[in-house]
C-alpha cells in the first residue's frame, strides 16, 4: 500500500506539498495537483477514510460482571450503532 511519502518521492515533491494535494488545498498549483493525484492512483494510495475501520475488535475492561452496567455494555457494544456493517 502507498505512502503519501512514496507519492512525493515519485513526483518529486514536499510530503505537505502531496498532503495539501490529496486535501483539496486550494495553495497546490493544478498541473502539480493533477500529478500527484495520478501518482497516487497508479500506487494505489488510500486516504486512511477510504481504507474502512481501523480495527474491528474493542477491548472492554470491567472490574467486575455482576455490576448491571456491565452487561448493558457489552451487549450494546456488539450490537454496533444504528446502520452499522457488521462483517
Amino acid at each position: 500500500m502507498a505512502r503519501q511519502i512514496d507519492i512525493a518521492r515519485a513526483v518529486g515533491a514536499s510530503l505537505s506539498t502531496v498532503s495539501k494535494a490529496l486535501n483539496a488545498r486550494s495553495d497546490v498549483s493544478p498541473d502539480l495537483r493533477e500529478r500527484i493525484l495520478r501518482t497516487a492512483s497508479e500506487l494505489g494510495y488510500q486516504t486512511p477514510r477510504s481504507r474502512g475501520p481501523a480495527g474491528s475488535t474493542i477491548h472492554m475492561l470491567a472490574e467486575d460482571l455482576r455490576n448491571p452496567y456491565a452487561p448493558w455494555c457489552c451487549r450494546g457494544s456488539s450490537t454496533g450503532p444504528p446502520n452499522s456493517v457488521t462483517t
